[in-house]
This record gives structure tokens, sequence and C-alpha cells, in this order.
């Protein structure tokens, strides 16, 4: 699946929404079957007609693609098929936002309208493009396109700002955009002090961001990647003063996985405070030859 979201100045949306290589299975018999009729034609017109549908949404055609989404709703017989469902998205990235579709089916191929959405998708707008992949004897898999604009929500009153601790002589550091979600860091010490520290995050046009490193590459580097749904939500440090200068000594970084020590634990202990089901998604600081000091942004 290729996702792409571009700044938009518009007086409404401000996201320009683009999905490709989204693979929907028709299945209407036999295994795997994800439709069912839930009223009969009429005898005589064939109206009337209607099943409700979960089709399955993949990132790919083959036995080893992912599940994106679920195309769930309805599709009723007036002459042509009319179709009206909520694509589910199920992929951890826009979990539980949805786009509202409708439209006509006059030929297999041919185009949905987008005409709402719910999520990282609001007030979307838009269409959906299909095509035909492969026929089966029990159905069929269509390839979907996916464009239109939408609202992405940035909830700046939820990203807060904390420190950062340590020392005030080195040059400061931040972010460049909005984070929603923190992906890595990496962290290099020489066993006594934090000597250099980068992340990478994405930020809400769903684009990779990588910041650092702050303070010079030396000793051991090690790098902390957050799988999904794994998250960030407590970091913990001390600084100390090393050679004339207030430096990073330590830092814990605790998941909701895992718990990862670096440096020595020496000086003065800081830490954001802690709120059930909120994550850290960047930082700020300053550095020199060593990291001098660390804040993190927590949503």
């Amino acid at each position: 699946m290729a996702f792409e979201t571009t700044p938009f100045a518009g007086s409404v949306e401000n996201t320009v929404l683009s999905f490709r290589n989204l693979y929907l299975h028709h299945i209407y018999r036999g295994e795997g079957q994800n439709q069912a009729d839930i009223v009969a034609k009429d005898a005589t017109t064939g109206l009337g007609q209607t099943a409700v549908n979960n089709w399955s949404i993949y990132d790919g055609p083959g036995p080893y693609a992912n599940l994106v989404a679920r195309a769930q709703g309805l599709h009723i017989y007036a002459g042509n098929w009319h179709n009206s469902f909520t694509i589910v998205f199920e992929v951890e990235r826009f979990k539980g936002s949805t786009l509202q579709v409708m439209g006509a089916s006059i030929e297999k191929e041919g185009e949905w309208a987008i005409v709402g959405g719910t999520g990282s998708f609001q007030l979307a707008r838009g269409v959906v493009t299909r095509n035909v992949h492969e026929e089966m004897e029990n159905g069929e898999i269509l390839v979907l396109r996916i464009n239109g604009y939408c609202k992405m929500p940035v909830p700046d009153q939820y990203l807060e700002k904390y420190g950062p601790w340590g020392g005030i002589a080195g040059p400061i550091h931040d972010i460049k955009d909005k984070p929603q979600r923190l992906e890595s860091v990496t962290i290099s010490t020489n066993g006594q002090v934090i000597t250099s520290f980068s992340f990478t995050y994405i930020n809400y046009a769903g684009q990779r961001r990588n910041e650092g490193p702050w303070g010079l590459a030396g000793g051991t580097s090690e790098t902390v990647t957050l799988k999904s749904p794994e998250f960030l939500f407590e970091f913990w440090g001390t600084y100390d003063n090393v050679d004339g200068n207030t430096v990073v000594t330590s830092l814990r970084l605790v998941t909701s996985k895992f718990v990862y020590l670096f440096g020595t634990q020496k000086g003065t202990t800081f830490h954001p405070p802690l709120f059930d089901g909120r994550s850290i998604v960047g930082f700020s600081g300053r550095s020199g030859q060593y990291l001098e000091a660390i804040g993190v942004y927590r949503l």
C-alpha cells in the first residue's frame, strides 16, 4: 500500500489524501465468502435484492498481503447496484478511522464517491477508483485507488512540552513538525555520560522526520525501535557536572513492553509527569560535546 498526504491551504480541507495499490476481495460464495443476501430480489424485475458486505482490503494481491481495512455496508439492486458502505481501517497507523463511500456499480470498473470520514480523515471527500485485478469463480479482486481531501486533525491542545532538564550552555535543539508517533530513539554512551541522542518520528502529514544526532558520536550506540503497538510512556534520567559542564549522565526509557537503561545514574534525577494512556512522541534538548539537556513532548 502506498499512502501520501500533502499540506493544502484550502479554507476547509488541509490534506490531500492518496492511497494506491489497495486490493478489495469481493467473494460472494464458497470459501472466504464476505457478503450475504438479506433481501430477495423481485421475481419479475430483479429489483430490491439487498446484500450486506464485509469486504476485506489488503495492501497486495498475494497470500502474504496485510489487511488494511474492511468495506462494511450494503449494496442494493435498483437497476444498477447501489453501494453504501464504510471503509473501516484496521492498519495500526489509521486504526478506527473511516471513509464513507457511496455510488453505483454500473460496470465492474468505475468510481465510487467519498462523502465523509472520521478519525484521521475528518470531512473527507473524493473518489475511489476501482479496476478488476483478477476474476475468480466465486468472486473477484478489485484494485482500488483513493484520491481526495480531508481535515487531518492536529490536537495541539493535547501536545505538551516538558523540560529540557540539564545544562544551559549548548545550542538548543527541537522538533520541526508536530509529532504524531515516535518511531525510534538512538542513544550513544561511553558508559559514564550520554554522548549523543537522535530519534525519528511521524508527523501529522504522515511523513517521517529525523532529528539529531545531538552531541558527538562516540561510545556504544543502541537504537530502540518502537514496533506497533509499542509506545514510550516513561522517560527518566540524571544530569551532573562532568569536566566543568552539566551533561546528561543516564537515561531510562520505559515502553509498553521493555525497559532500556543507558549511561551511569549519578547526579540530579529528572522525569516528566506520568499520565495514563499518553505517550512520548518527541524530544527537545541541548548539546555540545555530549548531550547536555533533554526534554520531551507528550501526546
